[in-house]
């Protein structure tokens, strides 16, 4: 990711309710940015409470277990119970499976982030390091370079891909002909959208979303999608 993608995502979600800002970083749509993507019968759909619903009573678990949604232990349990469970988690799975592969998170030992989650958050992270804990726990184990070198995900160039070799699948995809078939969204706004990303702005996140939905859309769904049925 670029510095000015991160730093674009990191304004947008500081304007968000800290109970769902966190959602609003890692989320391919704000309530107000999804609105307009969507037909017009479908826009109330898109609205705060329903768009964050059950981020709010995620939120509302959290209050009522004693930890502020602008902590540092909120947003560690959000990413717990929200994005490894509902995302991180449910991708790896299908990615081993379908390799043939058997993928185990040790970390996730039910006992042991239950003794973690107790612990006070300043033994996981300061202001420039991260799993603190866990990387003293290794230091007599674990080469130094490989301890402290950074994170390395499994990052793609999505946003390079979709202005070069994917751009005649996205044209396709959301070009007017399969976004009438789908019967969900606005033809020129998601068009719009495109363009603003071949000229140059960075969408790849909500792209790649509405693409995504589509192809499941194409393999996994009816031939057209009535208005009346999904709201």
């Amino acid at each position: 990711m670029s510095a000015g993608f991160r730093l674009a995502r990191f304004i947008r979600g500081l304007e968000e309710d800290p109970a769902v800002r966190h959602q609003a970083w890692i989320g391919a749509f704000l309530p107000s940015e999804l609105q307009p993507v969507l037909i017009p019968e479908l826009r109330s759909l898109a609205g705060r409470p329903v768009a964050y619903q059950e981020v709010l009573a995620e939120a509302k678990r959290s209050a009522e277990a004693g930890v502020t949604p602008d902590s540092i232990d909120g947003a560690l349990r959000f990413y717990l119970f929200r994005y490894l469970a509902d995302d991180i988690l449910v991708k790896a799975d299908r990615a081993a499976m379908a390799a043939s592969l058997e993928l185990r998170a040790p970390f996730l030992d039910t006992h042991l982030v239950e003794y973690v989650s107790r612990l006070p958050w300043q033994l996981k992270l300061t202001l420039t390091r991260t799993k603190v804990l866990l990387r003293q726990a290794l230091r007599a184990h674990i080469p130094s370079p490989i301890l402290h070198r950074s994170k390395k995900g499994f990052g793609i160039p999505v946003a390079r891909w979709i202005r070069g070799p994917l751009r005649p699948l996205f044209e396709e995809l959301l070009g007017e002909t399969a976004l009438r078939r789908t019967g969900l969204f606005e033809p020129a706004h998601v068009r719009g959208l495109l363009d603003r990303h071949l000229a140059g702005a960075d969408l790849r996140k909500p792209l790649w979303t509405l693409a995504m939905f589509q192809l499941w859309q194409g393999r996994w769904g009816p031939s057209s999608a009535p208005v009346r049925s999904v709201a």
